[in-house]
């Protein structure tokens, strides 16, 4: 009999207690999703490789197909990365990976490290109680790639509130994750247009401004 899903919230670092419990018993298991009805959650890190790199399975085969979802909207972008199969997959990654070559990944080191000292410091400053996931999880992350982009400081809401929706399954309505999804896609599309037309250099070693993880307040919890 297929149990419902999802499983409560994580409280912190510490998830519902139904994932242990099937990644020792039944690690591949029958579950029943808010919309679209029944499908298979994989919980142990060698069948997720599996479902993720075998080609008998197909992310472009459900694209706007009223499939089993957590969320009640049907995923219609066959233009996004995430939605896409090889060979265009594989096309689009390795134009990514240029960017992310061994050497490209180790000039990052010393930025991210500088970042993380100062998260770290700010959730300390917080006191306890303070959300790990709020001042360093997230913008972490956003920080880094909002550098290698060169998105401004100031445009970093942006950024957040469609990296919040992306993720976001409980938290936004679906008006809200569409919202911030066009918000985030239009300004992106924006700022290829002005890089096109001005070229400049983006760094990931720039200096940061403050009140970086501020910009970052719009969060899905």
């Amino acid at each position: 009999m297929a149990c419902p899903y999802p499983f409560a919230e994580a409280d912190r670092l510490e998830l519902d207690p139904a994932y242990h419990d099937l990644l020792r018993d039944e690690p591949v298991s029958r579950v029943e999703l808010p919309h679209g009805g029944e499908a298979w959650l994989a919980v142990r890190h060698a069948d997720v490789r599996t479902v993720l790199g075998d080609p008998r399975f197909s992310r472009a085969a459900v694209v706007g197909r009223d499939v089993p979802r957590v969320r009640p909207e049907i995923d219609t972008q066959r233009s996004s990365i995430l939605n896409m199969d090889p060979p265009e997959h594989t096309r689009l990654r390795r134009i990514v990976a240029k960017e992310f070559t061994v050497r490209r990944v180790e000039e990052l080191r010393p930025r991210a490290a500088e970042l993380t000292a100062r998260l770290l410091a700010e959730m300390r400053a917080a006191g306890p109680g303070a959300d790990l996931v709020e001042y360093v999880s997230v913008p972490l992350p956003v920080t880094i790639i909002c550098e290698l982009l060169g998105v401004p400081v100031e445009d970093r809401p942006v950024f957040r509130a469609g990296a919040d929706a992306a993720v976001s399954t409980s938290a936004m309505t679906a008006q809200e994750r569409a919202a911030a999804s066009q918000a985030l896609v239009g300004y992106m599309a924006e700022l290829v247009a002005q890089r096109r037309a001005r070229p400049t250099e983006t760094c990931s070693a720039r200096s940061s401004a403050p009140g970086t993880r501020a910009s970052g307040s719009t969060r899905a919890s």
